[in-house]
């Protein structure tokens, strides 16, 4: 019986080699990663259905945040973006940032990600005048530049040092001071709900004694109406976080801010309601035409003035925005829609 089996697939081997060895290699053709990744013309996410406020307000426009696409390059990918100018390759090692992973990259954008979404609903609900309350706050590891010399790990939740409990990042900060380059200490962390214990010598950067990473303050919030934001695993990033506030704002007050348009926008929010700049603009851009945007809200500055070459370059029909604040956002739209949809 097996040797029946075996002789069949030998004549069939023998029969469809060529269709065979065509499909070995269509398939390492399209799936052989190469070390690089390609930014291509992206689109918009209407954020009215990713934000979910209890009791708001009915909404007639749309808020949209646009986003690049960030394919793996293939060898196919790899061809195409030498002949389209709206795709670009990038170098695997140019998407990480100092002593950093893949890994550890993703894993900061899914941090930026969740505290650019707290932000944004401790803005608009301020602004709406809703109190908002800050709870359960850790000091998070976001960074690590190539001079440090430690195998703390982006994501890590420091608990203590040296034996001595981090109540807060003040104390952290505070309990640094005691060091000198050259110490080597102690830390107790916590990641993805394991307990680990870390190292790390002090060394000297920019003339300073420092561990040669980058904290951020995490904290939980609960607001009255409550809020829920709802992303897909394979989103991060803090550049949706201006567009988030906007459309959380939307839902808290009665006049609808989008005056029945379709609006795109991107950039950072900060706890202040600065807008940050942010990258890919020419890809967001060209996604928010393809989409047929009416407006196209962006950070002022260098964000800005690439936006309007790309338009001017590409004679996009859309109206580009510059924004330093949230509260600029809020003007412009408040000035310039509303007030044109009544």
């Amino acid at each position: 019986m097996l040797k029946k089996i075996y002789k069949n697939t030998l004549n069939y081997i023998k029969e469809n080699y060529k269709v065979l060895l065509f499909l070995v290699l269509f398939t390492f053709l399209f799936t052989f990663e190469l070390p690089y990744y390609v930014n291509a013309t992206g689109g918009t996410i209407d954020t009215i259905k990713r934000v979910k406020v209890e009791d708001s307000y009915k909404v007639e426009g749309s808020f949209n945040m646009a986003y690049v696409n960030e394919i793996k390059a293939t060898i196919p990918t790899y061809l195409i973006s030498l002949f389209n100018d709206k795709w670009d390759l990038v170098k695997e090692e140019d998407m990480t940032y100092g002593d950093m992973t893949i890994d550890e990259v993703m894993t900061y954008g899914k941090i930026s990600m969740k505290e650019s979404n707290k932000d944004a609903i401790k803005i608009a609900y301020e602004k709406a005048g809703i109190d908002v309350k800050e709870y359960n706050k850790k000091t998070v590891m976001i960074f690590r530049y190539e001079e440090a010399d430690t195998d703390l790990v982006v994501g890590d939740v420091i608990t203590e040092i040296d034996d001595e409990k981090v109540k807060d990042f003040e104390s952290l900060t505070n309990k640094m001071k005691e060091y000198k380059v050259g110490d080597r200490i102690t830390l107790k962390v916590t990641n993805d709900d394991k307990k680990y214990e870390r190292y790390a010598n002090i060394v000297e950067i920019d003339g300073e004694p420092k561990i040669g990473i980058l904290l951020k303050e995490t904290r939980d919030i609960k607001t009255k109406p409550e809020c829920e934001l709802f992303y897909t695993k394979s989103e991060s990033g803090a550049s949706g976080g201006l567009m988030t506030a906007l459309t959380i704002y939307n839902y808290l007050v009665k006049e609808d801010i989008t005056g029945g348009l379709d609006i795109a926008g991107t950039g950072t929010i900060e706890p202040d309601g600065s807008v940050g700049e942010i990258s890919g603009i020419k890809y967001k851009l060209a996604g928010v035409v393809k989409e047929k945007m009416d407006i196209f809200i962006v950070p002022a500055g260098e964000n800005y003035k690439e936006a309007l070459k790309e338009k001017e370059k590409h004679n996009y029909d859309i109206k580009i925005v510059p924004v330093s604040t949230f509260e600029e956002a809020l003007t412009y739209l408040e000035n310039n829609v509303m007030k044109k949809s009544k």
